[in-house]
């Protein structure tokens, strides 16, 4: 069973919808946003928008981590560490060294909230042990993972279903990354959220022959 409460969710909710939020851009019905937290060196920005595919569809893209460097420029690789139950998987990402920047790995554990309303909140963190489970290699420079996730909200009304999508990424990749790549890759993948939208939209293959 996932170690995250109920309580831990709704502090994800009320974090990833309330300010102060700092808008990066608004484009395409893609809302881009970020905000800094202060006394941590975490990264965390977020993106909305609405993708017309039922909220099951939706997850269902978002638990395929193998497929994730297919719709996220940032994802090397995506690894199923272990999937514990149907709301609560481990999962490993890493990213390719790109000069100046060393290589990065995350670790987390992901669990789900499924609301009676259709409403699901995804929570990913990276847990307090990783280093123990996971030792790290010279291979990787061991990022951390707090309060990321996303929200999976049917839109009222919509036939077929639509789904509303806040996704949130707060992140310490460690180590130096100039500041300026990241403000670059902010500007340019708005968080790989039209090819996230695409492929979720993309009819699966049984149901297009």
């Amino acid at each position: 069973m996932s170690s995250t409460t109920p309580e831990q969710f709704e502090e994800f909710r009320q974090y990833a919808t309330t300010g102060p939020w700092e808008n990066v851009s608004d484009e395409n019905g893609m809302q881009i946003s970020q905000r800094s937290v202060p006394g941590t060196s975490l990264y965390t920005q977020r993106g909305i928008t609405i993708i017309n595919a039922p909220v099951a569809r939706v997850r269902q893209m978002i638990e395929a981590v193998e497929a994730r460097p297919k719709w996220d420029s940032m994802v090397a690789k995506g690894e199923m560490i272990k999937r514990v139950d149907e709301n609560h998987v481990i999962a490993r990402f890493s990213t390719e060294a790109q000069w100046p920047v060393a290589a990065r790995e995350f670790y987390v554990e992901v669990a789900v909230e499924v609301d009676p309303s259709g409403k699901q909140t995804i929570l990913a963190n990276t847990p307090a042990d990783h280093e123990k489970l996971w030792p790290p290699t010279s291979d990787f420079v061991r990022g951390f993972a707090q309060n990321s996730g996303y929200i999976l909200e049917p839109v009222e009304g919509s036939d077929p279903q639509t789904t509303k999508i806040t996704f949130l990424t707060q992140l310490d990749a460690k180590g130096w990354i100039p500041a300026g790549i990241i403000r670059m890759a902010v500007a340019k993948d708005k968080m790989c959220l039209a090819p996230f939208k695409a492929m979720c939209e993309e009819a699966p293959k049984e149901e297009s022959k």
